[in-house]
């Protein structure tokens, strides 16, 4: 299988009593190029990959490299492949589009509250500036580009992902910015941000192991619907009472 240039990307969480489980559908990477990171980066190696396809664990073939983290997990693994190949969906990745695109408009009535620059810090402590602009995300533009087709549907994945992800940093950067007098909301935004992020892991994980188009399909737009009904909301408050936009 050439696993010296294939890695399995596959998500992770932490059980009750202190395991870790993987997923057990994951993306396969093909790595393309890698090389040695430049002098005093973050980041070990450099590395170009594609992603090729969907594989489905059936083993870990070294688990104890988890713990001691001397060299990377080896899987046995097979490539998934769609149940419904032959169906036309073309009516629903369509509505999908059209769906995503009301997200993009309700947004934007509801206002952005992610501010772009933000200064935070690496493992050591070391102080670096992140673009927020730079996380992938729905949009006008990025829509136009896409395709909810069987290769272009887990692009748009990636978007929604950078779109969850987009709200969780204006959750927390609206938490950071809380006064003494707000200081209660602190724990509510929090809580918030975690649950999006609890909900989109769980969204990816059954978008990952979905073997019909028809069904990611659904999946997506039953989110974005969702996701479109929260935000007529905040626009709705935001005409009430202003002030600034809400996450």
């Amino acid at each position: 299988n050439n696993g010296a240039s294939r890695v399995v990307m596959p998500r992770s969480h932490h059980t009750a009593d202190g395991h870790v489980q993987l997923s057990r559908v994951a993306a396969l990477f093909s790595l393309t190029d890698m090389s040695d990171g430049p002098p005093r980066s973050r980041h070990r190696y450099t590395c170009k990959h594609e992603v090729s396809g969907r594989v489905r664990i059936h083993g870990v073939l070294n688990p104890a490299a988890f713990s001691d983290a001397s060299t990377y997990l080896l899987v046995e693994c097979a490539e998934v492949s769609d149940t419904d190949a032959d169906a036309d969906c073309i009516a629903q990745e369509k509505a999908l589009l059209d769906d995503l695109r009301k997200v993009v408009s309700m947004r934007g009535r509801a206002g952005n509250p992610l501010r772009r620059w933000e200064l935070t810090h690496d493992a050591r402590g070391v102080p670096f500036v992140t673009d927020n602009d730079q996380i992938p995300h729905i949009s006008e533009e990025s829509l136009t580009r896409s395709s909810a087709d069987r290769d272009g549907f887990w692009r748009l994945a990636d978007l929604w992902q950078g779109h969850i992800e987009r709200r969780i940093v204006a959750l927390r950067q609206t938490k950071g910015r809380a006064s003494s007098e707000d200081a209660a909301l602190r724990p509510l935004l929090e809580g918030e941000a975690v649950t999006a992020g609890e909900e989109l892991a769980r969204l990816m994980d059954l978008l990952l192991a979905s073997d019909a188009h028809a069904e990611r399909l659904s999946l997506l737009q039953a989110a974005a619907d969702e996701e479109s009904r929260r935000l007529a909301a905040l626009a709705a408050l935001q005409v009430s009472f202003g002030g600034e936009p809400r996450a």
